[in-house]
């Protein structure tokens, strides 16, 4: 039924495997503004240049104190001094959050537990007032030489705020990958052309450079390249000379207009046709003078998966990043999608909605209308070998992107 030559339809696992094993990449590094650092993956651990606080600072507003004027009594309580004759500056200094305070007071006595009338200071009733009461010593927040961010892992907002406070202005990080993206079909025609009859406007590009971008790529998109086998050559030999990773799109299937495979072929030190999963079936990958190559199918539907479980693993290997941490989306199956098992694995669309305090996902039909992009929150691949699944079991879904509805 499938028609699955176990030679060339590779599991998708398979692939991966072979395409990292057959692709060296050596990315170099670029300073980065840590304003700018969001997600960027540091080339080496970063560490702190200064003692954060410099000296040292109150934990909470109040006021700055000496406690050598505080004692306990011998029974154990407390025995405050007389404030009520007590000058401002002299004998105590306003104490704020974070800030220093003078080098005559040792200890600081929280804010609710002062009431200053009239000029007078009044201290709450059984309070203990130690060296180092509530101060944040030198160092405290972070010290000098901490380590701050870990090299191969994606620097996040918290990260940016640590680094900043501690004087860490730029960070070297790995350098961003450059894909190209060659859009190929004889009925293509670029985004904002009003299509006429037997035209297809190029929606993977835009589709394509986003994608990328949150895997943390570049993209450099290239013209489209009409059904002439004699210009897909150069513009390959162009890709491969100045990209980091080349993705084609179209003409990947065994069509008369389909010649981009035996052209990847050529020269290829792994080069696989097919793999064993749909959407996206006849996917090319290949690996050529240390270039990955993946030629994509041509629908959106089936181009959106390759990029997930294959173009995602190429970034991630770029960045030295194997077992990256994903979000998942747990949901109940609205409904039963029970099937005879398989020798391919199935990719399939969601739509995630919150009934109550439950997560629901619906299974979206495969057509290649608008609405089913518009509904979809989140995708699943199911392994070879599935059965499907039945209403009321628990899935665990890769979210498409931010939604309002979960």
């Amino acid at each position: 039924m499938y028609g699955i030559d176990p030679e060339t339809h590779m599991p998708i696992e398979v692939i991966i495997e072979r395409m990292r094993e057959s692709w060296r990449p050596a990315p170099g590094k670029e300073s980065v503004p840590v304003i700018d650092a969001l997600g960027r993956i540091p080339f080496e651990d970063i560490f702190s240049v200064v003692d954060i606080p410099v000296r040292r600072g109150a934990i909470c507003d109040g006021i700055a104190v000496n406690s050598g004027v505080f004692r306990d009594a011998e029974s154990g309580g407390p025995i405050l001094p007389d404030t009520s004759l007590w000058v401002l500056n002299a004998d105590y200094a306003f104490a704020n959050m974070g800030n220093d305070f003078d080098d005559r007071f040792d200890a600081v006595i929280a804010v609710e537990d002062v009431n200053i009338e009239g000029g007078k200071v009044v201290l709450s009733e059984n309070i203990k007032v130690s060296s180092g009461n509530l101060v944040e010593p030198k160092g405290g927040t972070v010290y000098k030489g901490e380590l701050l961010a870990r090299k191969g892992r994606r620097i996040s907002s918290l990260d940016i705020a640590n680094l900043a406070a501690a004087c860490v202005n730029s960070v070297e990080a790995i350098k961003r990958p450059l894909a190209a993206f060659i859009p190929t079909g004889g009925k293509l025609v670029p985004m904002g052309t009003h299509p006429s009859r037997g035209q297809i406007v190029d929606s993977n590009s835009p589709m394509v450079k986003a994608i990328l971008s949150e895997f943390g790529a570049d993209v450099k998109l290239f013209p489209i390249v009409k059904d002439a086998p004699q210009e897909l050559p150069g513009i390959l030999e162009d890709a491969t000379n100045t990209c980091d990773i080349v993705l084609i799109g179209g003409g990947s299937s065994k069509g008369t207009d389909d010649f981009c495979p035996n052209l990847i072929k050529q020269g290829a030190d792994f080069f696989n046709h097919y793999a064993r999963i749909r959407p996206g079936r006849p996917i090319v990958t290949a690996v050529r003078n240390n270039k990955p190559i993946v030629n994509l199918p041509g629908p959106a539907f089936s181009t959106f998966f390759p990029l997930q479980w294959c173009v995602r693993e190429l970034t991630d290997h770029w960045y030295g990043v194997t077992h990256e941490h994903r979000s998942v989306i747990r949901a109940e199956a609205r409904a039963n999608f029970m099937m005879e098992p398989t020798p391919i694995a199935y990719g399939l669309f969601f739509e995630v909605v919150m009934e109550g305090d439950k997560c629901v996902a619906n299974r979206l039909d495969e057509d290649i209308r608008g609405d089913l992009f518009m509904k979809a929150d989140a995708y699943a691949i199911l392994p070879i070998g599935s059965e499907g699944f039945k209403a009321g079991d628990i899935l665990e879904l890769r979210p498409v992107e931010r939604s309002s509805r979960i």
